[in-house]
């Protein structure tokens, strides 16, 4: 029996991006659950390929040519991305209350939020936590790097409520899906 189910993948230009549900809460199988979800997809794209997690970011290993993998956990929920590029995946099911938005997003983002009604709040205040540990993810950067990052000018070209693509700077781009509880950064195709 697997430990995950309902797969849902993704590919937006030369990215691929990967939901799934796991079948326990249990967070000690939520590291075999994404990997799991990675063979999934591997076996959707008839590809074979071996995972180095030697060192971040992650690199899927194939007939001599790499790409970039980046996994995300959260409860019963895993996640991935694959891309050329360097990219960043967050799946957040956890809510992200407002005192935790005042504690570590800027003045801008919060200012911003405070035009929405407090449901609509609540549901940007999850998008932009996992546009900022996507961010990370993306950079390596620490914690406190990733919620230095301004995405309050993005929020009024993301749909609460549907998913959305939109442009970033440095020729990247973000994919977000509210009712996955998903977030990915990557580059778009050169």
């Amino acid at each position: 029996m697997s430990i995950i189910h309902t797969p849902w993948i993704h590919s937006i230009g030369s990215a691929i991006i990967a939901h799934a549900r796991m079948t326990s809460a249990d967070p000690s199988l939520q590291s075999k659950a994404v990997r799991t979800l990675l063979d999934v997809v591997l076996t959707h794209l008839d590809q074979q390929a071996l995972l180095d997690e030697s060192s971040f970011p992650y690199r899927l290993m194939a007939n001599g040519h790499h790409s970039f993998v980046s996994f995300s956990h959260s409860k019963d929920c895993v996640a991935l991305i694959i891309s050329p590029y360097p990219c960043g995946i967050d799946v957040e099911t956890r809510v992200i209350s407002q005192a935790v938005a005042e504690r570590f997003f800027g003045e801008h983002e919060n200012l911003t939020l405070q035009a929405y009604p407090s449901d609509t709040q609540a549901i940007y205040r999850q998008i932009l936590w996992q546009l900022k540990e996507a961010w990370i993810k993306l950079h390596g950067g620490t914690l406190t790097q990733g919620m230095g990052v301004d995405f309050g000018q993005y929020v009024s070209d993301i749909s609460p409520t549907h998913s959305s693509q939109i442009k970033l700077s440095n020729g990247h781009q973000a994919f977000i899906h509210p009712n996955l509880q998903l977030s990915a950064i990557f580059r778009l195709d050169a």
